[in-house]
């Protein structure tokens, strides 16, 4: 039943046109991993305007399965997370052959200078500081991935 699932899937992708297909290839899969409602909606809300392809999810413990399924370029997590804190969770995914190439950002509404050199340990490239000034935000996943965001 699975290949049949395959073959269905890479079926209904050839009947995409080229192009779109090329637009889907060229845009960053960024994983945003926040408990906070709110910033999630805004960081989404930015994301998905500037053209990436954003999941979500709120707790450290799912991230880890929505990241094996979803294969982002980035991820961009919270530290201090319910049921997996952002350092546990970053030590998880160095440790995972499929996602060890997965560029890591740490955002935090916590003191930057208590959790600094934690972050940078545990695999984070960058640490971000709550609130996000989205310019800033933008341009560190562009950095990162390479992917350009299109114009907002």
């Amino acid at each position: 039943m699975q290949h049949e699932s395959h073959t269905m899937s890479n079926r209904a992708t050839a009947r995409r046109p080229a192009t779109q297909r090329a637009a889907e290839r060229s845009r960053a899969r960024v994983l945003l991993i926040e408990d906070d409602d709110c910033s999630a909606e805004v960081m989404l809300y930015i994301l998905r305007d500037r053209g990436y392809e954003v999941e979500a999810v709120g707790d450290g413990e799912r991230a880890l399965d929505v990241a094996r399924r979803f294969r982002p370029h980035l991820i961009l997590s919270d530290i201090d997370l319910p049921r997996r804190n952002g350092f546990e969770l970053a030590a998880e995914i160095q440790r995972d052959p499929a996602l060890s190439q997965t560029r890591l950002v740490a955002i935090t509404g916590l003191p930057v200078t208590d959790c600094l050199d934690r972050a940078f340990r545990a695999g984070f490239e960058r640490l971000l500081a709550k609130p996000l000034a989205p310019e800033l935000l933008l341009r560190v996943i562009e950095e990162l991935t390479g992917f350009p965001g299109r114009a907002g």
